[in-house]
């Protein structure tokens, strides 16, 4: 034990060396976010109470680091248990302190990326245990050849199509499935979005159909500390093996891993029917809803994407002082947190009552044309051209400085929010200007039989926005997302599957 602890104390000393790299978009790239030490003690406690007190440990850490849930493993059974030990680590300087720091022990450490590893061809040599908290690398960052290799790997290895928006998580945590030995013990550490969003339902139907889900927590909306960036966190254990009839799970919720707030046992029928997981301790499951979604009364877009609001997004007073011309320029909202009122209203002229007074840049006609018809504006362009022009969205138009064509949406919808003491994190807004929105918003149309109704109704629609209001926010957090430090958020879709109170209006009332 005390040999332990000195290398705990060593283990400790590299991780701090390895997180004070003079580059940290390169430990970005490579998703180096370390386990806290305690987190890992109960993680890998929990995994060998599920693995059986007598069975001989095959472990497997697919992403090393520094090896703490390693070190957690040999401070939580007799080192004659260990079998065999296998760590893959990408990066050459964290993996060559680790392989020294752990020398003397059962492991075998790979300096080598594990998405292109080869599993052990018998059942026997493969672990039985498999501990991971897997690099955080959204899909962004990943190029896209190399998305469509793990994509096919992935579906050698469990045949489940993963999404190409899915994250070097999902990689590991599929690709891990063909390492695994029958009747062994998976546990994995994750972000709690990717059991949330479209592209993680590959990894909801792996825990519900291939493998037998034993436990899941939620960390609170607050998450984790995982180094410089707090994650909104998942952890999950299941036995390699299909689950049988019936089988349920037990959910657990809260800050403390080891004496979680709150407790519950969750059928994995009822998991299967849900279109994402999060808040699953403390939701309601298989409740009886009102018979509407937002969805069956407003088609949900997101507002306005300009890809520069510095230049697109003028206050009318800058716009009129640079003589732009107003047949370019239309009324938008200002960001959220601006908006002081949750109901816009207008002039006479339709512009809304809301401070500051912004407007929208946008025209399609070619930029000699506007150079002869509307100097100020030629000029305008001009001067931000290579700016404007070299971000990706202004890159992707056939015009740069051209907008969505959009009319404005009669309810709004923030898709941003912090869930603070006794706050909402989502605002629904009634706008009765002509202004459009950016994508700090949902936009929300009436479907044609709404959209009738409301002509036929003049109350209607302030009627419609009480009753989405009237939305609880345990609806709308539960289908949408939660990240780090308690930020909410909403998307389209999403919007569209939260139910709400019918009105009547689709049954004639």
């Amino acid at each position: 034990m005390k040999d332990l602890t000195r290398r705990e104390r060593e283990r400790r000393k590299l991780q701090r060396e390895v997180e004070a790299d003079p580059d940290p978009e390169a430990r970005h790239d490579l998703g180096q976010y370390a386990t806290p030490p305690d987190l890992a003690t109960a993680i890998v406690k929990r995994a060998l109470q599920f693995l059986g007190r007598k069975v001989p440990v095959r472990f497997l850490d697919p992403a090393f680091g520094t090896g703490c849930l390693f070190s957690a493993l040999l401070g939580n059974l007799p080192s004659q248990r260990v079998r065999s030990a296998v760590g893959f680590e990408v990066d050459p300087k964290c993996g060559e302190g680790a392989a020294k720091l752990w020398s003397g022990t059962p492991l075998d450490l790979r300096i080598a990326d594990f998405t292109h590893a080869i599993p052990p061809a018998s059942e026997e040599e493969k672990p039985n245990l498999i501990v991971c908290n897997p690099p955080y690398v959204r899909h962004e960052r990943i190029e896209r050849d190399e998305k469509r290799r793990a994509q096919g790997a992935v579906e050698r290895s469990c045949g489940l199509r993963l999404s190409l928006r899915a994250g070097r998580q999902a990689h590991f945590l599929l690709l891990a499935h063909c390492w695994l030995a029958p009747d062994g013990i998976g546990a994995w550490l994750l972000p709690a979005w990717i059991t949330e969003v479209a592209a993680g339902a590959a990894i909801r139907e792996y825990l519900t159909d291939r493998v037998t889900l034993l436990r899941l927590h939620e960390f609170g909306a607050e998450g984790l500390l995982f180094g410089d960036t707090q994650v909104a966190a998942t952890v999950v254990w299941f036995r390699k093996g299909e689950p049988p009839a019936g089988h349920e799970v037990a959910v657990t919720g809260g800050d403390d891993l080891t004496h979680p707030d709150s407790e519950r046992v969750v059928g994995i029928d009822s998991l299967r029917g849900l279109s994402k997981w999060n808040r699953l301790s403390s939701r309601t499951l298989g409740r009886v809803h009102p018979a509407v979604t937002v969805g069956e009364l407003f088609t949900v877009t997101r507002g306005i994407a300009t890809g520069a609001n510095r230049f697109f997004i003028l206050p009318e007073v800058q716009a009129t002082a640079l003589d732009l011309p107003r047949e370019f320029l239309k009324p938008v909202l200002p960001c959220a947190r601006d908006l002081a009122a949750d109901e816009v209203l207008a002039d006479a002229e339709g512009m809304p009552l809301a401070e500051p007074k912004l407007l929208l840049l946008g025209c399609h006609l070619p930029l000699d044309e506007i150079d002869d018809l509307h100097p100020p504006l030629g000029y305008y362009l001009r001067c931000h051209e290579e700016w404007c022009s070299g971000r990706a969205l202004c890159k992707r138009r056939a015009v740069w400085y051209a907008q969505e064509e959009r009319e404005p949406a009669p309810l709004l919808c923030t898709t941003l929010g912090r869930s603070d003491p006794g706050g909402r994190p989502f605002r629904f807004i009634l706008n009765h200007s002509r202004a459009l929105a950016t994508n700090g918003y949902l936009m929300l149309y009436p479907r044609p039989e709404l959209a009738k109704a409301i002509r036929n109704d003049l109350d209607l629609l302030r009627r419609v926005w009480e009753a989405l209001r009237g939305i609880p926010m345990e609806d709308l957090i539960a289908e949408g997302r939660t990240y780090g430090g308690g930020l909410h958020k909403l998307e389209p879709r999403e919007l569209e599957r939260v139910p709400m109170s019918d009105l009547g209006i689709l049954r004639g009332g």
